[in-house]
């Protein structure tokens, strides 16, 4: 199998698709502008929610179809066990800075992985990069608008 050198133009966009749903929940839930801010944390929690487990899956693909590390594989999960228990938290913390704290360090864990893995491909890892950087992005701004809120 020979190394792809850059990632397709069609790759890069679907990329933008994915991005999108970061930053425009992070946008609703600062201006509040057509539903309410909690709806907006909603929605951004549950998309970081899809994305990470998407990213760990690319991982544990990656890694099946490669060496078939059984602990390599298993970090493949931690992005989506992460996210779910960010999603199940107490109500109490539920739409306020907790979750948007653990999706954004499972990011960081999960975007490191992907950028220093020796087994993550040269063509994969600016793609994760984008990713990660867009999801933190907007978990930023969420958490910046969470804390003037005083949630």
């Amino acid at each position: 199998m020979t190394a792809r050198p850059v990632t397709p133009l069609l790759t890069w966009f679907l990329i933008a698709v994915a991005i999108t749903p970061f930053l425009f929940s992070s946008l609703l839930a600062t201006m509040g502008v057509g539903v309410s801010q909690s709806t907006a944390l909603i929605w951004l929690t549950t998309w970081s929610a899809i994305v990470l487990s998407f990213t760990g899956g690319a991982r544990w693909g990656l890694e099946v179809a490669s060496r078939g590390n059984v602990f390599l594989m298993l970090t493949g999960l931690a992005p989506a066990i992460l996210a779910w228990a960010a999603l199940n938290l107490p109500l109490q913390y539920q739409g306020g800075k907790v979750p948007l704290a653990i999706m954004a360090a499972a990011f960081v864990a999960s975007g490191l992985w992907d950028l220093l893995s020796p087994t993550t491909p040269r063509w994969y890892k600016p793609m994760a990069v984008v990713i990660t950087l867009a999801a933190l992005l907007g978990l930023a701004v969420a958490f910046w608008r969470v804390d003037q809120l005083g949630l």
